[in-house]
């Protein structure tokens, strides 16, 4: 390990005395035959007033690609009055609610959906070999 920094303190030293004592090799003077970089320009001015620019006909601008214009759409009608009971409380005068009514619609509606789905199992295991 101390020989590794010893070659490399070595070489940084050669170097530093390379950089302090170089000098740069003065560069000769030489005619050189180069093309010119210069070129003729012709300046124009006018006696009186410069004339007028060239006209320039532009094209149309392009459609604008808009959504039309809204439609006009009449106020909506006014909604159906509410039907009066002849008081603000009470049950309508069509008639009652009955609980029991509604219980059996609702196990009738079940009973229903119960059939519907064993059919549909019945028809797809029909269908599928079982």
């Amino acid at each position: 390990m101390t020989f590794g920094k010893w070659v490399l303190g070595a070489v940084a030293g050669g170097l530093a005395l390379g950089a302090v004592s170089a000098q740069a090799a003065p560069l000769p003077f030489v005619a050189v035959d180069a093309p010119a970089s210069v070129q003729n320009v012709q300046f124009y001015f006018y006696a009186e007033d410069p004339p007028p620019p060239p006209v320039v006909y532009y094209d149309p601008p392009p459609p604008r690609y808009y959504a039309p214009p809204p439609r006009y759409y009449r106020p909506a009608p006014p909604p159906p009055p509410t039907p009066f009971y002849g008081r603000e409380y009470g049950p309508p005068r069509y008639g009652y609610y009955n609980k029991e009514a509604a219980k059996n619609y609702v196990k009738d509606y079940r009973r229903a959906e119960k059939e519907i789905y064993k059919e549909r199992v019945r028809a797809w295991n029909k269908a599928n070999g079982f």
